[in-house]
């Protein structure tokens, strides 16, 4: 059984603006595509924990392509460029970036499927309405 797709190559050629990804560049479609495989499959696995798969809710699709996007094209900019070009740190950490918005859905899940916090926060809300301000 394979990963749902979470994203596909134009969600990560927009990232790129001067790299092609064809069947004659170093980095080729087949590659890219493993890349999405690789990185949808990681999603489900984290996602697994929190939510039943497959997620079919338009809006949390929407999120999870972003994320997706972001922890492919790290891994190609990580392939691309492995270091800046000044041997310095990159500035841009896109597969860092990804796996802490994807860490933040699965926490906000886990936030809304208990109950218990659920109530925590309507009381917290109903205590903070009632704090005057001075």
């Amino acid at each position: 059984m394979s990963a749902t797709r979470y994203c596909v190559a134009a969600d990560v050629q927009a990232y790129f603006t001067s790299v092609q990804f064809t069947a004659s560049t170093a980095l080729d479609t087949d590659k890219l595509g493993r890349l999405i495989e690789d990185s949808s499959a990681f999603m489900d696995g984290s996602l697994r924990r929190v939510y039943p798969l497959p997620i079919t809710n338009e809006t949390d699709l929407r999120i999870l392509k972003g994320i997706c996007a972001r922890l492919v094209a790290g891994d190609v900019d990580d392939i691309l460029n492995p270091i800046a070009t000044n041997g310095t740190h990159k500035t841009r950490d896109l597969k860092k970036e990804g796996k802490q918005m994807l860490q933040e859905f699965c926490d906000r899940a886990a936030l809304l499927d208990n109950p218990q916090s659920r109530i925590t926060c309507i009381v917290a809300d109903q205590q903070n309405k009632d704090k005057k301000e001075y």
